[in-house]
């Protein structure tokens, strides 16, 4: 996403397909905010940002596929640091990752 949501409750995912090269294991990943607005103008939202992984068949949906970790936290101006969000399983290895984001406005 190139600009931060912009609305009171928002769902957004990106991700990619590693099946082509070869399927990956993963250990952790950074999720970036812009410097100027974090990761939605609004004030003080909440966001959870969750980490997946699907062997198979590309994910139907944001949410389709196994929860590999995730973080909740109230969004800041800067987010230009990014949040780490560590895998639960680091054995598997995974054809489709991906994070979804998850916004409540307060």
């Amino acid at each position: 996403m190139s600009t931060p949501l912009d609305t009171k409750n928002a769902a957004a995912h990106i991700g990619k397909s590693t099946s082509v090269a070869a399927p990956t294991a993963i250990e952790s990943v950074t999720v970036f905010g812009s410097n100027d607005h974090g990761y939605c103008s609004n004030t003080n939202p909440s966001i959870t940002i969750t980490l997946y992984g699907k062997t198979g068949s590309a994910p139907a949906s944001r949410t389709d596929g196994t929860t590999l970790g995730s973080t909740t936290f109230t969004d800041t101006a800067n987010e230009s640091t990014g949040r780490q969000i560590n895998s639960s399983d680091t054995a598997t290895y995974w054809d489709h990752v991906w994070v979804g984001m998850s916004i409540v406005a307060n």
